[in-house]
This record gives structure tokens, sequence and C-alpha cells, in this order.
């Protein structure tokens, strides 16, 4: 259960780097909101790795590179499910755009990412 409640502190960390890069840099007009958004989503990614790999998981004992790969194809995959649920919620059934991000996120932080971080990207070392 600790390391679950560690999963979920650490994706809340990560949601706000990502959201308050992304709202400097966009209201502060530094670059268009499109690359301040992308620059908040990679952010709140490297410090969610990092956290899971180094605290919550504390996974050392594989290569950062290997974990790296894995990490990134979970991401990319939470990417594609998240839009595909997102456009069915906001376009198709007309639920509230913030509503289903906010739904979304929490259902598929609690349910994909963590347990592939867990089995997957961060698994526990064979003994």
């Amino acid at each position: 259960m600790l390391t679950f409640l560690k999963a979920q502190f650490s994706a809340v960390l990560a949601t706000l780097i990502d959201w308050l890069i992304t709202f400097f840099l966009g209201e502060l007009e530094v670059m268009p909101v499109f690359y301040a958004g992308t620059l908040g989503a990679i952010g709140g990614g490297v410090l969610n790795f990092t956290v899971n790999r180094n605290w919550t998981f504390n996974s050392k004992h594989e290569k950062v590179s290997k974990q790296i790969v894995k990490y990134t194809l979970i991401w990319l995959g939470y990417l594609v499910l998240f839009t595909a649920c997102y456009y069915v919620f906001t376009e198709i059934l007309k639920i509230d755009y913030m509503l289903s991000k906010v739904g979304l996120s929490v259902f598929l932080g609690v349910t994909y990412n963590y347990l592939l971080h867990r089995n997957f990207v961060f698994q526990e070392q064979k003994k």
C-alpha cells in the first residue's frame, strides 16, 4: 500500500510540474501554448520517472537507459489511450472537457500507469 501511495504522490508532483511549466511559459508568452504544454508534459514525465526510479520503487538495479525506453513506451501508450478516451468523452458523449480530463487522468493513472510502472518499468529485482 505504501508503494501505491508513493506512486500517487509522484504522479501529483509530476502533474503539478506539468501544469506549472505549461502555465508560466504560456502565460508569460515565452512560447506558443502548444510548445509550453509539450514542455510541461516532458518536464512532468522526467520528474515522475526520476521520483519513481529513486524513491517510489527504489529500482536502481536495472540500467537507467532500459528503464527510460520502457517508461517512454508506457507513456506513449497512455497518450494514445487517454486521447482516444478523451475524444469519446468530450466529442461523442459531450462530457465537460475538464471533468473528462481529470477523471481519465485519475483512472488511467491508478490503473494503467501504476500497474505497468510497478510490473514492467520498475520491476523488483529477481533474487
